[in-house]
């Protein structure tokens, strides 16, 4: 939702703009419809008709500017508690007291950690998705490249998490006393696959 002002000579009139989503042939598409407030409302949305069109404009991105920060400070909350979450949630072939210590491990390279942290959260939620273990990625590899073809995850990407897996793996391997192959990034017909998806 959001305020405009549209001008008409001398006056000007309050229009609320709203984004209604409409599905149509399996396809979400976003729409804006426009609605023009009565004079007799104005007041509950803090305009009055002795503001000039210069002060209704400068008060309409005023209000526009809370709105968005408002709905920017909604999502940040909710990914946030979503990722909470996901941290908190046991993941089968993941142990908790493992990931703790892997994560202090991540931490400490202080490399770019948040783009660390972003793979290691995918490459959890491809482990969820999937459920082999670490000591079976490699040979039941086809499963997890199937998986970035139906999250139509790029090929870059997934290399990413294919590292990451591995990085994993070594970890996992090293303190469970487990044997790891290191598990390939696609290559071939699966590239392509996922390259096409």
């Amino acid at each position: 939702m959001s305020y405009f002002i549209r001008r008409h000579g001398e006056r000007w009139s309050l229009v609320n703009r709203a984004f209604v989503k409409r599905e149509r042939a399996g396809v979400v598409a976003r729409r804006a419809t426009d609605k023009r407030i009565e004079v007799e409302e104005y007041e509950t949305h803090g305009f009055n008709v002795v503001m000039t069109c210069e002060e209704a404009r400068a008060h309409a991105m005023e209000l526009n500017r809370e709105i968005a920060r408002a709905h920017w400070e909604k999502k940040r909350t909710l990914l946030e508690e979503r990722m909470e979450r996901e941290a908190r949630g046991t993941i089968r072939y993941l142990p908790s007291a493992l990931c703790v210590k892997f994560e202090a491990e991540l931490r400490a390279q202080q490399h770019d950690l948040r783009r660390l942290m972003t793979l290691w959260r995918a490459m959890r939620r491809l482990v969820k998705a999937v459920e082999i273990p670490p000591e079976e990625w490699k040979r039941r590899r086809s499963v997890i490249y199937g998986y970035f073809e139906r999250k139509h995850l790029s090929p870059d990407y997934a290399k990413k998490i294919v590292r990451m897996m591995n990085t994993w793996g070594e970890f996992y391997s090293a303190r469970s006393g487990k044997p790891y192959s290191h598990l390939r990034c696609p290559t071939g017909f699966a590239a392509g696959r996922i390259r096409r998806s």
